[in-house]
């Protein structure tokens, strides 16, 4: 069976953006400048090269993030074009409850039940499948027990309030750290699996 995997830029105590949805204090924050360390840089571009197929919800995609990736993969000179040409070949699936056909090149829509779509994604040949999201779309994937590993790259900064892919959760859910990597630009790297799937199914 594939593996899922959610990955996510979080502040120091596990938001992912502030109140206010802005996640200015990030050490790169989608900024055509690319401030993180060419070690890190390297370990995000491997991780995307592990995969061939995303998962995005419809919100993200009509913020641009396939439309923004598609532009710099022509931009060869652009340190972020080798992530940005793996996201473009990749087979893209934009979960939506309103829109009847993609816009965006090689990407689908899904708009049938969530779970059952990606039960099946994953029980596809294929390599691993990736997620990105913002807070609604990550929270749901977390608590309907899909999820085999979360990558949280977490920044030098604290919000002190904001918004959390947990705050959905109705029970508690454990997950083993499997590692933890500092980088020089100050982000770490934490790589969790969910050790509780089959309990929080039963419970929810």
């Amino acid at each position: 069976m594939r593996k899922l995997v959610l990955q996510m830029q979080t502040s120091l105590d596990l938001f992912v953006c502030d109140e206010t949805g802005s996640t200015e204090g990030f050490i790169w924050n989608w900024e055509p400048d690319w401030k993180w360390d060419i070690r890190l840089q390297r370990e995000f571009i491997g991780l995307i090269q592990s995969v061939d197929c995303v998962l995005l919800s419809r919100k993200m995609a009509d913020e641009g993030f396939i439309d923004y990736w598609h532009s710099i993969a022509a931009q060869d000179a652009n340190p972020a074009s080798t992530f940005a040409r793996d996201i473009d070949l990749a087979e893209k699936v934009v979960f939506s409850r309103t829109r009847k056909k993609s816009s965006w090149p090689n990407a689908t829509l899904a708009s049938s039940d969530f779970v059952q779509t990606i039960v099946e994604l994953k029980e596809s040949k294929g390599k691993t499948i990736i997620a990105y999201g913002g807070v609604e779309f990550a929270s749901e994937l977390i608590t309907s027990g899909l999820i085999d590993e979360l990558v949280f790259y977490t920044n030098p900064i604290a919000f002190g309030r904001g918004k959390s892919i947990f705050e959905n959760s109705k029970t508690k859910m454990r997950f083993q750290l499997l590692s933890a990597t500092s980088y020089e630009c100050g982000v770490v790297i934490l790589k969790y699996k969910p050790t509780d799937h089959s309990e929080h199914r039963e419970e929810e």
